[in-house]
Parts: structure tokens; sequence; C-alpha cells
């Protein structure tokens, strides 16, 4: 029966049909793939024309959205990531590929990720040194004294941060030290 059924049939244009239907596919798979690289490309161009050393609300949700992607993904797992975080524009193809595909440049991804790291770290010390001061505020002694007003210095300082996107970081601290992996 089944023989039969083979011989009605003309292979030929069975392939044919095949090979229609799979050229179609692959145009159609291609077009796809443009249309998300160029999607991704004019996202990122913009994102490139709002740069600023601050960080924003927008860009650190991003960030803590696409990190745990990053730290996922099979090719960063042959990738020496650090040496890509100090020098970005070292990374092969097929890792700024991956970023544009994300709509993200590679440079200002490590960038955020650095300063998200600075920022959370200037506030853990922050933090340790205003309550270091407080205990230390009623005491008479000179030692006292000076470690009171180190300690307050330190709970005050912002280095290259503005208090605002300090709080930014601090808002979002929870998420963020869940997907560096820090203990708070």
């Amino acid at each position: 029966m089944v023989k039969d059924l083979i011989k009605d049939l003309d292979l030929t244009k069975i392939l044919w049909r095949i090979i229609c239907v799979l050229i179609i596919l692959f145009a159609f798979n291609i077009k796809i793939v443009n249309l998300s690289w160029e999607q991704s490309e004019k996202i990122l161009d913009y994102k490139r024309d709002h740069y600023t050393k601050e960080l924003n609300e927008y860009e650190l949700d991003d960030f803590i959205r696409i990190y745990p992607k990053y730290k996922q993904d099979k090719i960063f797992q042959r990738v020496d990531t650090d040496y890509i975080m100090e020098y970005p524009d070292s990374a092969d193809w097929i890792t700024k590929r991956w970023f544009i595909y994300q709509a993200w440049d590679i440079g200002r991804f490590f960038y955020i990720q650095k300063r998200v790291q600075q920022a959370l770290n200037l506030i853990k010390i922050r933090k340790e040194a205003a309550g270091f001061a407080e205990q230390l505020e009623n005491r008479e002694d000179e030692i006292a004294k000076q470690m009171f007003e180190l300690q307050k210095s330190k709970a005050e300082n912002t280095e290259d941060f503005s208090e605002d996107e300090l709080n930014l970081v601090e808002r979002k601290s929870e998420a963020l030290n869940k997907i560096f992996g820090n203990k708070t």
C-alpha cells in the first residue's frame, strides 16, 4: 500500500516543494534577525546619545534585568570577563553581538556595573560609619571626639556620587546585591 502511494507521488516535486519551503523559512528567519538587529541598533544609538555620568533609574532597572542573563549565558563561560570589563573594545564579535542584541553598549554595561558596585560599597561604608559615629557622639575623651569626626566625615562622604544617585542605588540595593551574590 505504501509502495503504491510512493509510486503515485512524484518524489522530485515533493523534494522541490520541501526545498522551496525551507528557502522561504530561511529567508523569513533572516528577516526576523535583521529586524531585531536594526531595532537593537536604534535603541542603542538613542541610549548612547543620552548617557550621563550618573546612573538613572531606567538604565539601572534595565541593568538589573539583563545582568542575570549575562552571568548565565554560556558564551561568557569561555570569556575573561574581568579583562573585558577593563577593556570592552577587546571583546570578540560574539560577545559584542550579544550585547547589541540586548540593546546595550558593552562599555556602558561594564561602566554601570563598576559604578553600582562602587556605590553599594560606599553606601555600606557610610552606614557603618554613621552607626559608629552615633556610638561615639556622646563620649567625652579626645580620641573618641577625633574618631567621631572621622566617622562623621565618612558617613557624609559621597565621593563622586550625587545623593540622588546613592539614594537610587540604595533603593535598588536588595535586587543589586542579589544579582551580584552579595550578602547583606
